[in-house]
């Protein structure tokens, strides 16, 4: 039996889609509206209700990533959807911070476009840790052994082991690698 290739996360920020909900108008870039144009009715008004009225697309992260940048937002139509994506984009980030720490020549990190993902990173996490809190389960063993007790819940147990905000150390890697690389070298 053949096993499918494993994708790397970089991959995936290119190539793997999502449905999301997004404004007409965040999905057309500016070069193709220069280049094409853009769908006119003729009515100034209704056009712009169209261009705002928001549609469903399926998308990859890096025109996610675009639509933030453009100041749209978007919502993911399926929950786990947004897990998936904020597991790609935390995987990428921790292949670069590890690139970072064990590679001796490595390529210069692209600083802006790890910073956009690390935000986008941080505005998915509000939907994905949903998710995250009903898929963590307590082990039947340790349900029983709670249900014991009067005072303790497991959901609490539950919500507690999921973090409320996104943090990931690639800003602060970046900073560092950056410094690093402008000091002189004996060389010089």
């Amino acid at each position: 039996m053949a096993s499918k290739p494993k994708h790397s996360n970089a991959f995936k920020l290119f190539n793997y889609p999502f449905t999301i909900w997004v404004a007409n108008m965040y999905m057309v870039s500016e070069v193709e509206a220069r280049e094409v144009g853009t769908f006119s009715t003729g009515n100034m008004a209704e056009d712009q209700q169209l261009a705002q009225q928001e549609c469903r697309r399926m998308v990859t992260i890096s025109k996610m990533v675009e639509i933030v940048e453009m100041g749209g937002s978007f919502s993911f139509i399926n929950g786990e959807d947004a897990q998936r994506a904020y597991d790609i984009i935390v995987g990428h980030l921790s292949d670069w911070v590890d690139a970072i720490n064990n590679r001796v020549n490595i390529r210069r990190p692209p600083k802006d476009d790890l910073r956009q993902l690390d935000a986008l990173a941080a505005m998915i996490y509000k939907s994905a840790r949903i998710r995250m809190v009903s898929d963590t389960s307590v082990p039947k063993l340790v349900q029983k052994l709670l249900n014991m007790s009067p005072m303790a819940t497991p959901q609490k147990l539950v919500k507690d082991s999921v973090a409320k905000d996104h943090k990931h150390p690639i800003t602060d890697m970046i900073a560092d690698v950056g410094e690093l690389r402008d000091i002189r070298r004996w060389r010089d």
